[in-house]
């Protein structure tokens, strides 16, 4: 089942702290879509991915024209960086092509801007789903993200430190739901037993969620 994680980036520095948590959980043959208007940040969070794989981020740039970039030397290697702006959704033959597929099946870690044009020409060549970002703008210097991954990511290593910087799904089996975590709810707790909460009225029968 895929996992959604929401968050807003409210500075650069947010996006590389972003970037450092889910490039952590990348691994050769992943792909990842990357969707939002013109201006939303998915060049620049690009960057910040291939920083925090060990990439010099000056040397990415936006492929709208060459459709294809790739950088090497990272800790996954190479890193196939796309942009499917000026590719047409259904035509699976541009995208053979342009060889994008090679180095997926052959370990490279593809990142690809307005991935959703493509979305469905994709599910045909992937042996796996893509996790995917959507971008939108908050404000001048803000912007929501939501990272959908695929269920099979759980089970990786810094899976728990990536949801754990956003709202995430909130399963109700999760220790400590519906607070975020136990220690939250061991707070609410002791709040109560310490009679830091006041009710401003007697409590009725009508209050218990069970009756």
């Amino acid at each position: 089942m895929p996992h959604r994680v929401s968050l807003t980036l409210r500075s650069l520095d947010a996006t590389h702290a972003f970037a450092r948590a889910l490039g952590g959980l990348l691994a050769p043959g992943d792909v990842v879509l990357l969707s939002g208007d013109l201006g939303a940040g998915k060049t620049t969070l690009v960057r910040a991915l291939a920083s925090s794989l060990g990439i010099d981020e000056r040397t990415v740039s936006s492929p709208t024209f060459t459709l294809m970039h790739a950088y090497e030397g990272g800790r996954i290697d190479p890193v196939v960086h796309m942009d499917a702006y000026r590719l047409e959704g259904e035509d699976e033959s541009e995208l053979l092509e342009l060889g994008w597929d090679a180095p997926v099946r052959t370990g490279a870690l593809t990142l690809i801007e307005w991935g959703e044009r493509i979305e469905r020409v994709l599910e045909g060549l992937l042996d796996e789903a893509p996790a995917r970002i959507a971008l939108a703008h908050r404000d001048e210097t803000s912007r929501d993200a939501s990272l959908t991954l695929p269920g099979g990511w759980q089970s990786r290593p810094g899976f728990d430190a990536l949801a754990s910087m956003g709202e995430g799904d909130t399963p109700p089996n999760r220790p400590g739901f519906p607070f975020s975590s136990e220690r939250e709810q061991l707070a609410d707790l002791y709040h109560w037993f310490g009679e830091a909460y006041r009710v401003s009225r007697p409590i009725e029968a009508s209050d218990d969620p069970n009756e």
